[in-house]
């Protein structure tokens, strides 16, 4: 490729699509590992409060996920 061929434009899209994907795939397998934390503490029978605690989320995000309905 020549300096004339050079699209700066197109080279950053590029770049900023590599970063969002990469970005994308690291923020999904952190989410499972939280995921997977959750449901084994639970499984443990660790208590919405606990697990809340120990993940920093919310007990309605714990809830939500777990699939129970607000005691």
């Amino acid at each position: 490729m020549s300096i004339f061929e050079y699209d700066q434009e197109k080279h950053i899209r590029q770049e900023r699509e590599e970063a969002w994907e990469e970005g994308h795939a690291e923020g999904q397998s952190s989410g499972l590992k939280l995921a997977e934390t959750i449901f084994r503490l639970s499984r443990e029978g660790k208590s919405i409060e606990e697990i809340s605690a120990q993940c920093s989320l919310s007990e309605e995000q714990i809830r939500k996920l777990l699939g129970q309905a607000e005691e």
